[in-house]
């Protein structure tokens, strides 16, 4: 059996790839399980059936006097998993946990208290858990870097985002007809959106006829609909807020920006490669030169200001689109990913 843990299923980017794992593995045949504290817009892509309940109800669902082999836990936030920790050492170690770390342990903003808390709770993680995998190389070097990890066991397995390599066929329109920005994501501190904000203010004393589209929630929304204001930009940007048909508004757009502060492996910016005729993203910790390996015109240094970015993002739109070979768009589809995690739970058996 196997159980994946997550607080709620909101529609981020963690939640999307816990799901893609499960329902793949699923459909390999395994017995699974999805155990949630809230529900939410995300419920109706969740294959396996769903228990709602905190990461204590583990006591509930799994036999004590089962065979370590015979159940798996799978969850991705350091919090629950100390609590997973916590409930194995109970259960005398009788079943399997992954840990999947989908961040870094210092990221933009925090204190030196936050990331010594973080530092020293990994520390203690990785002996308390079956397995640790990380989401992007990146993200393991650096944490390679920041503390002492003895064991050799750790795995690099990307998040599965697509179903399969298909190009979607987009006809871009010219910048006559209205340039077309898409960003999708948190509106939060995180994703930075109020960067692109800047950049559109530039876009509009350049004399660009343009629109900013921002997809997604978020605890920066009245921050941001207020910076649109104050910056005169209510005919160049919308809010869409959450949506479910991602892939379709990718298409639409003329060119994808991401301009976040740290990710693991930005899930949508694999989903603009395959959508969006044109990416531009900010280099940032980590996964974004990862992804982007095949042109390097499609990313700029963190330190990039708004003018540099505003005149990339015009050569870019007159440019013609570079597409990532299919090969490269394969380690991140979900056949080949849920492979490897099946490998990852046979090891156990």
């Amino acid at each position: 059996m196997l159980i994946f843990y997550l607080r709620n299923l909101s529609g981020g980017g963690v939640q999307k790839v816990h799901i893609n794992i499960a329902n793949g593995l699923e459909r390999s045949g395994y017995d699974v399980i999805f155990l949630c504290k809230e529900k939410g817009v995300l419920e109706n892509e969740v294959g396996p059936s769903i228990v709602k309940g905190t990461i204590l109800k583990l006591f509930k669902l799994i036999p004590f006097l089962s065979k370590p082999a015979n159940t798996t836990v799978v969850v991705g936030n350091g919090t629950d998993a100390v609590l997973a920790a916590i409930v194995r050492f109970l259960y005398l170690f009788r079943f399997n946990l992954i840990y999947v770390q989908h961040v870094d342990l210092k990221l933009a903003g925090d204190t030196f208290a936050s990331v010594f808390v973080k530092r020293a709770v990994f520390s203690c993680l990785q002996y308390l858990v079956s397995r640790v995998v990380f989401v992007s190389n990146g993200l393991k070097e650096s944490i390679f870097s920041q503390i002492k990890l003895p064991r050799s066991d750790f795995r690099v397995i990307y998040n599965p985002v697509l179903k399969s390599v298909d190009y979607a066929e987009h006809q871009s329109s010219s910048r006559g007809g209205g340039l077309r920005i898409i960003n999708v994501g948190r509106l939060c501190f995180q994703k930075n959106q109020k960067y692109l904000l800047s950049v559109a203010e530039w876009l509009v004393n350049e004399g660009v006829d343009f629109k900013l589209t921002f997809v997604g929630e978020g605890e920066d929304q009245n921050m941001l609909t207020a910076l649109v204001k104050e910056k005169s930009l209510d005919g160049q940007v919308e809010f869409l807020g959450w949506r479910d048909n991602i892939a379709d508004l990718l298409k639409q757009a003329d060119i994808f920006c991401l301009v976040s502060l740290w990710e693991g492996l930005p899930t949508v910016l694999i989903e603009a490669l395959q959508y969006c005729p044109r990416v531009l993203a900010l280099e940032c910790p980590h996964g974004i030169r990862e992804i982007c390996s095949h042109d390097n015109k499609t990313v700029l240094p963190t330190s990039t200001d708004v003018s540099s970015y505003g005149r990339r993002l015009l050569e870019l739109v007159d440019s013609a689109p570079v597409s990532m070979p299919s090969r490269n768009l394969e380690r991140f589809t979900e056949k080949r990913c849920v492979r490897e995690y099946e490998l990852l739970v046979g090891e156990f058996k």
